[in-house]
């Protein structure tokens, strides 16, 4: 029985091995990488950018770009700056409305954008020293970040300087915005416009030398602010107030907007920070 048991063992084994082995495909799986980042020319990058992010929704930025035109991300777009990127506007993308990134579409998210502009910032001397950025009403609205329209927009790290226009301008009904941790200093106008959006929260973050107001609230027409909430900013100084809604144009529509551990750090002393109109809804806690 011994005999009989191994000599069935070997059986198997040789039926086994005399199987067909299936042939070896002779038409390999090939991926193809998609690039995520271009080449920067030395001249305007704008376009090749804006390609860029048109094919593959996503942006890898590690090199100073000039970009003098508008760049406009599509819908679920994400952009994001390595330790070396950059965006710089110089004084040939000066004009009326041309916001660095204009977000108009639904789902974008920006990690650690550096936007730097044109404007130059001047030391002047009264009772200290404190940056000085000039202000130019024909290019006062040449903002860093532009949002209007859309909803879902998440921006971290924004570190924005030498602006004409605001660091962030909200405006056109945009919805559902976070600002983490924002940096901006010497700005042609403010370091945040809300002239018309809701849902927003700007969580910490920092600002010096605004022409204008660090915060300014000025919705118009049948626009409205709701729902915004800062917390933990620290605002250096601007030559207007800290916080300021109202304005000629000012429709009262400013609801449910709440400041946090806001912390304001004039060198001059930090006198008149605050002009809100007796209608808006604006707790400073």
């Amino acid at each position: 029985m011994l005999f009989l048991g191994i000599l069935i063992g070997i059986l198997i084994v040789i039926l086994l091995a005399c199987q067909p082995v299936p042939p070896v495909s002779t038409n390999p799986v090939t991926t193809t990488a998609v690039t995520t980042t271009v080449p920067s020319s030395g001249s305007d990058d704008t376009a090749a950018l804006q390609n860029t992010l048109n094919a593959s929704k996503y942006l890898y930025v590690n090199r100073d770009y000039r970009v003098d035109g508008i760049l406009t991300p599509p819908a679920g777009s994400k952009i994001t700056f390595g330790p070396n990127g950059r965006f710089t506007r110089t004084s040939a993308g000066n004009g009326g409305g041309k916001a660095v990134l204009l977000l108009k579409n639904s789902n974008i998210t920006v990690e650690n954008p550096y936007i730097v502009g044109p404007n130059p910032c001047y030391w002047k001397y009264f009772d200290t020293n404190y940056t000085y950025s000039q202000y130019n009403p024909q290019l006062e609205n040449n903002h860093a970040i532009s949002i209007s329209g859309g909803s879902g927009y998440v921006i971290t790290n924004p570190k924005i300087r030498n602006v004409w226009g605001d660091a962030i301008y909200l405006a056109g009904n945009s919805k559902n915005i976070t600002i983490n941790n924002l940096d901006a200093a010497c700005l042609g106008r403010s370091v945040i416009s809300n002239v018309g959006s809701e849902n927003v929260t700007v969580n910490g973050g920092k600002s010096y030398g605004a022409f204008w107001w660090t915060f300014n609230m000025e919705p118009w027409g049948s626009l409205f602010v709701r729902n915004y909430k800062i917390n933990n900013f620290t605002a250096g100084w601007s030559r207007g107030q800290v916080v300021f809604s109202g304005g000629p144009d000012f429709n009262c529509q400013v609801f449910d907007v709440d400041f946090t551990n806001l912390v304001v750090t004039d060198p001059r002393g930090g006198t008149n920070d605050f002009s809100i109109a007796a209608c808006a809804d604006i707790m400073i806690k």
